[in-house]
């Protein structure tokens, strides 16, 4: 049997190397881009945003760009994240960014939006939109969302073609960013311990529910990704740091108007006409806050003891659970993940603004199939054969040791131990060895030993007997250190013709 201890099997190789043309994001391209200028030796790059404007030629002098709605472009790759609920991969990442036939490892960094969150469940502040008793098990709630406090007006102002009919009446208030939406979310936790009998809860819900409440506000976040291609692209997130508020400024109701809020101050607005390249990187995490905003405003309600009413697209994504009409437990590590995948899959278009290629520090891995030795497998197997063959040396050197003699099989040796008169009268007729065999002889049975002989020779060591083979009546067992030379008849004629000396060389 085989040891097995070179054998072929499928092994990784890491080289450590240098990746090129890797995608990555950088926010501060929307800054300088105009969509009226476009490079004719490079393909045309999509904005994350579309603009209204005040001069569609651009020559006016205090002409300015100002937002309407994120790109058609964005949108699809925000939606594809939220649905696939992961990352919308490039297609052959793998192939472009490691090479043929390798995967590949690096990491990659950029500057762009992000929210940071609070769970606010023990501290409701008195601006929350909505109470924590609104929620499950005192209120119907399962899930609440209010994202849209100080959001952006579309349209700002009745346009033709992206351009004013006529002018604004406040133009430095026109397009302006005057706040960002802070997420407002509310939720019930589901759990396995179901309500005591009496309790006012135990029919509705069946199970305890815990209320919770966070609130979440847009940051310039420095990112890390890891991204993983084998061959199919995993990011993972490695650092997350929250540098600083998109638009610092706070929300305060509309004296007279309950469903209105004014922004303070307005030193902090994000203005068109004052910093466009300002105005175009908020404009790019506005698209990206909105097309996450879309999925989470609304609710999920149950007023009947089994009916789930959902007026919220949450329930298209990952941060519901469809079995039980439930948010997940983690909703709010969630709500960042998911805004976080739908960054990550601008890296799928190359043909974004945003999009820029970069050459980083990289570990390409490939699997192939290999020779490989394992000691381990070579000295079990021999060690086992060479034991089993020791124990039989052994065994032979006590049997050497026993019988004082070794031998074999070879004919000479048969030859000279079937030396006996008897044999040969008894082998009379079948000396050829062919059929049919005599059936005395078959049933004779015979033994090696010592022959008995009538006058067996004396010598000076004592009796100089023969061994052969012999039937049971005429042989004796053969004694250990006993002098054996032949049979007497033979060895006293060819000693007394010839000496010692000379006694074999005739038949020699």
């Amino acid at each position: 049997m085989s040891p097995a201890s070179l054998t072929t099997e499928l092994q990784a190789f890491d080289n450590v190397t240098q990746c090129t043309g890797v995608a990555n994001i950088n926010f501060a391209r929307e800054s300088d881009f105009n969509f009226r200028v476009m490079n004719e030796t490079e393909i045309r790059r999509n904005a994350m945003s579309y603009y209204n404007t005040t001069d569609l030629s651009g020559e006016k002098e205090d002409y300015f760009d100002y937002y309407d709605q994120p790109s058609k472009n964005v949108r699809r790759l925000a939606i594809s994240a939220a649905y696939l609920k992961r990352p919308q991969p490039r297609e052959q990442a793998a192939l472009n960014f490691c090479g043929q036939g390798w995967n590949c490892t690096y990491s990659i960094n950029f500057v762009g939006p992000g929210y940071k969150c609070e769970d606010i469940t023990t501290s409701v502040p008195a601006s929350a939109p909505f109470k924590l008793e609104q929620l499950a098990p005192q209120g119907n709630f399962t899930y609440v969302a209010n994202v849209d406090q100080g959001d952006y007006t579309s349209s700002q102002i009745d346009t033709l073609d992206g351009v004013p009919r006529e002018p604004p009446p406040y133009p430095s208030s026109l397009g302006a960013f005057e706040s960002e939406p802070i997420l407002w979310i509310g939720y019930a936790t589901k759990s396995n311990e179901t309500y005591a009998p009496d309790s006012p809860y135990a029919k509705k819900w069946k199970v305890v529910h815990t209320p919770g409440m966070f609130k979440c506000a847009m940051h310039h976040t420095n990112y890390t990704f890891e991204l993983n291609y084998r061959p199919s692209q995993v990011a993972v997130l490695k650092q997350r740091d929250f540098l600083q508020p998109a638009i610092e400024t706070t929300l305060k109701p509309n004296v007279g108007n309950s469903s209105d809020f004014i922004a303070t101050p307005a030193s902090n607005f994000i203005r068109p006409g004052e910093d466009p390249k300002a105005y175009k990187l908020h404009a790019a995490y506005h698209s990206m806050g909105s097309l996450l905003r879309s999925f989470l405003r609304g609710s999920v309600e149950k007023t009947h003891d089994v009916f789930v009413i959902t007026k919220s697209d949450i329930s298209e994504t990952r941060l519901m659970d469809s079995r039980t009409s439930h948010p997940i437990p983690n909703l709010m590590d969630g709500v960042q993940g998911m805004f976080e995948e739908m960054i990550v899959s601008l890296l799928s278009e190359p043909t974004l603004v945003v999009s820029e290629t970069q050459d980083v520090p990289c570990v390409k891995t490939r699997t192939i199939n290999t020779y490989r030795y394992y000691k381990r497998g070579l000295w079990i197997g021999y060690i086992i054969v060479i034991s089993i063959t020791f124990c039989f040396v052994l065994i032979g050197a006590y049997s050497i040791y026993q019988n004082g003699v070794a031998s074999d099989v070879l004919f000479s040796r048969i030859m000279v131990t079937t030396r006996n008169p008897t044999l040969d009268h008894l082998s009379v007729g079948a000396c050829l060895g062919g059929d049919p065999f005599p059936k005395e002889l078959v049933e004779t049975k015979l033994r090696f030993g010592v022959l008995l002989e009538d006058n067996p020779r004396d010598g000076p060591l004592g009796t100089v007997e023969h061994c052969s083979f012999g039937t049971m009546g005429e042989t004796k067992e053969i004694v250990k250190g006993g002098t054996y030379a032949g049979l007497a008849k033979y060895r006293n004629v060819r000693r007394e013709e010839k000496g010692p000396a000379s006694e074999k060389e005739d038949f020699l």
